[in-house]
């Protein structure tokens, strides 16, 4: 159920009786740099195949 304070409930309805289905706990939101959310260039392999054996 969603509703806001723009609801119109039916007269005699008790909002105090409502609650919620279940609870959530969620983590912490941890604030992160733009160089940790940045995509990472791969890296450069140095050498041919042919000289690593």
């Amino acid at each position: 159920m969603v509703f806001d304070e723009t609801t119109a409930w039916p007269d005699g309805f008790d909002t105090f009786r409502i609650t919620p289905a279940r609870l959530r706990s969620l983590p912490p939101v941890r604030l992160r740099t733009y160089e940790e959310l940045a995509v990472q260039p791969a890296p450069v392999e140095t050498g041919s195949p042919a000289e690593a054996e």
